[in-house]
């Protein structure tokens, strides 16, 4: 595997991409989406990674880090799923699930474990 690529680029992604970034994988293998473009530059600038706003790296990637914070009020949680690529179209259909999984979470931790 010589690629990789991240959906998200908050503090945990950052400590992943700290800790392989030219030791596991080269800088300019690692891709990074994220939405706010001042978080892509600082990301850019630090590590030296190939950054975006967009979801467009899916065809350079062979691992696919998938990063999603839940806070609500006290309680945070984080998912990290990781997928090694099979196609883009799995990839495209996989994260449509994976959303949908996220949406449930939040609901169930909203509804049950706050309300």
């Amino acid at each position: 595997m010589n690629t990789v690529g991240f959906i998200g680029g908050g503090a945990l992604a950052e400590s992943i991409i700290r800790g392989i970034c030219g030791k596991v994988f080269a800088p300019n293998n690692i891709f990074v989406s994220e939405i706010r473009s001042e978080r892509c530059e600082e990301l850019k600038k630090l590590y030296g990674v190939n950054v975006s706003t967009d979801i467009n790296f899916l065809d350079k990637i062979e691992l696919f880090i998938y990063i999603w914070a839940i806070y609500l009020f006290l309680i945070s949680c984080y998912i990290i799923i990781i997928l090694f690529k099979t196609n883009r179209e799995s990839l495209y259909s996989i994260s449509y699930y994976i959303g949908n999984l996220i949406i449930k979470i939040t609901y169930y931790m909203l509804y049950n474990i706050i309300l």
